[in-house]
């Protein structure tokens, strides 16, 4: 729950777990060995990027919880602007 906040705001998520923001998951997922290629070492060097996971318009008169879902050792930053 989010007080302090009223009227629509933009919400981002943005997080770093198994699934976002991990190149060495991404090397595991991919199979990428001891010898990347550029093309490999370029997905991983994006990868290993902080992007939004999720993104959106929320109205905290309405609603002031913001979801997420997160996974085992997952660290999340929520950014309401």
């Amino acid at each position: 729950t989010v007080e302090g906040i009223s009227g629509k705001h933009r919400v981002r998520v943005w997080c770093i777990d198994e699934m976002h923001t991990n190149p060495y998951a991404l090397s595991l997922r991919e199979n990428i060995g001891s010898k990347p290629t550029a093309d490999q070492i370029e997905r991983m060097r994006e990868e290993g990027s902080l992007k939004p996971v999720n993104e959106y318009d929320q109205n905290f008169d309405i609603d002031k919880d913001v979801k997420i879902e997160l996974t085992n050792n997952a660290l999340a930053l929520i950014e309401i602007e």
